[in-house]
This record gives C-alpha cells, sequence and structure tokens, in this order.
C-alpha cells in the first residue's frame, strides 16, 4: 500500500512540474552570428580526423529580459539570461 501511495505523490508531482512547462511564453528568435568551426585530430598513427561543428548565436526577448543561446538543441532551446 505505501508504494501505491507513493507512486500518486510522485505522479502528482511530474504532472505539475509539465504543466508549469506548458504555460511558458513563445518568443521569436535572431540570429545574430553563424558558422563552421573545423577541428583536426592526429591519433598515435598519425592519422587525420576533421571534424565540423556548428557555432550559432541567437538572441531573444521574453518578458522585457533579453536572452542569449550559442548551444542550439532540437526539441527545447538551452538559454542564459543577459
Amino acid at each position: 500500500m505505501a508504494i501505491g501511495v507513493g507512486l500518486i505523490i510522485f505522479n502528482r508531482r511530474s504532472k505539475k512540474k509539465v504543466d508549469g512547462g506548458l504555460t511558458y511564453p513563445s518568443a521569436l528568435g535572431k540570429v545574430q552570428s553563424a558558422c563552421v568551426h573545423e577541428s583536426i585530430n592526429h591519433d598515435e598513427s598519425d592519422h587525420q580526423t576533421l571534424s565540423n561543428y556548428p557555432a550559432v548565436e541567437c538572441t531573444y526577448e521574453i518578458n522585457d529580459l533579453v536572452y542569449i543561446n550559442k548551444r542550439p538543441s532540437f526539441g527545447g532551446l538551452v538559454s542564459c539570461a543577459l
């Protein structure tokens, strides 16, 4: 029975977190800069590996706060307030 009560409490807490996330405001962002960086790595056998990765900087405003996002992610944004 204690396990059942624990699951009910856990479910209610999880639902509150999800419901809170659904009320976030949406905002349009502006791309400030975008480029591709290259990285060359050498292993013990002197083989080279070329890697490319994006560097994108976007800004957006929510409730009079300007945010900057330097880490593109899919399915969500990772940001910090300025």
